[in-house]
């Protein structure tokens, strides 16, 4: 149907890079440009966006700060959404 599936790790997780967090702190806003900056190296102007869990935080985010880029988004087994950051 012309639909593909892209899955990665976010920082510090998996097979993604290692980061120092005390010397260099991110927040879930960061790994929600994280996506913005991965859908722009692969050209995806728009997608339809799945997280889990913490994933499921960081699509809130890209939604709600991106809505221009989701086509849907769906948040997955999430308890709550961080307050507004200063981005």
């Amino acid at each position: 149907s012309g639909y593909c599936v892209i899955r990665f790790d976010h920082r510090d997780t998996g097979l993604s890079s290692k980061v120092d967090f005390k010397k260099n702190p991110y927040s879930v806003f960061d790994l929600a440009n994280d996506v913005i900056a991965l859908m722009n190296r692969l050209e995806i102007e728009r997608a339809h966006v799945v997280g889990h869990s913490m994933g499921g935080i960081v699509s809130q985010i890209l939604a709600a700060y991106h809505p221009e880029r989701c086509i849907t988004f769906t948040s997955i087994s999430v308890g709550f959404a961080y307050p507004s950051p200063s981005i």
